[in-house]
């Protein structure tokens, strides 16, 4: 959704740029699976370094940084290097992942899917290895979840139907 929402950005001439929550994980991906693999309880918004990428967003935001470096993640390496991103002429950020609803910025986009949804959509993508312990965590991500899409300004269901959060 995020890339989808760029493209039409660019398609009108607005440059935009996504934040990928994942790069903001503290441990990169094989170490923070095994981590959840030792103790299940790892799961949930303090995998991530969500201060540091309210700071990057704020930073960004205020215009107080043309550029920035941020952390990428690096999967088959299994490390977290950085980057530096130039953020001149740039009018949107997006801010994609799992705990955004937890952020403060502008405007929140709820993808409102249950956990099982969610586990076929990453086995077609083939993001994940099929395993009974990555759909136990996707429900645990969702059970967090659910208590925070009261956050959302607007509703993406499963069909990619849009509705407004009346709160």
């Amino acid at each position: 959704l995020a890339t989808a929402l760029k493209e039409i950005l660019s398609e009108e001439g607005i440059k935009a740029f996504i934040f990928h929550m994942d790069d903001y994980f503290h441990l990169p991906p094989t170490s923070n699976h095994n981590q959840r693999l030792e103790d299940i309880n790892f799961v949930g918004p303090q995998e991530v370094n969500l201060g540091l990428l309210q700071k990057h967003i704020d930073l960004v935001i205020s215009g107080q940084e043309n550029t920035l470096e941020k952390p990428l993640v690096h999967y088959k390496e299994n490390e977290i290097r950085s980057e530096t991103i130039g953020f001149d002429e740039i009018s949107v950020i997006i801010i994609e992942g799992t705990y955004t609803m937890l952020l403060d910025v502008d405007f929140k986009v709820f993808i409102d899917r249950d956990f099982k949804e969610t586990f076929q959509n990453r086995m077609e993508r083939g993001r994940d290895e099929m395993s009974p312990f990555v759909e136990n965590v996707l429900e645990i991500e969702h059970a967090i979840l659910q208590k925070d899409k009261i956050n959302a300004d607007l509703f993406v269901d499963k069909e990619y139907n849009v509705a407004a959060n009346l709160r």
